[in-house]
């Protein structure tokens, strides 16, 4: 089973979810990509998972903290 954390490809959030990461964990900046490269690769893992066999739940976790992405991932794997 797949669970594919998705976040909405605006470019501004990925700007501010990075500036986040920086400023939590300053030494990811050596690794850090820029938003647009952040935005193909969820296309690319998007692309992988349509075309798998495994079944798969996608959640959008654009906007954080969500606390109904705990009910929906125990709600699928019960299933």
């Amino acid at each position: 089973r797949i669970i594919f954390c998705r976040v909405n490809p605006d470019e501004a959030l990925f700007q501010q979810r990075l500036a986040d990461r920086l400023r939590l964990y300053p030494h990811y900046q050596h690794i850090a990509k820029s938003p647009a490269d952040y935005i193909q690769l969820q296309s690319i893992y998007e692309q992988l998972i349509a075309d798998s066999r495994l079944p798969s739940l996608t959640l959008d976790t654009s906007h954080l903290p969500n606390t109904n992405l705990v009910s929906q991932i125990t709600s699928w794997l019960n299933e």
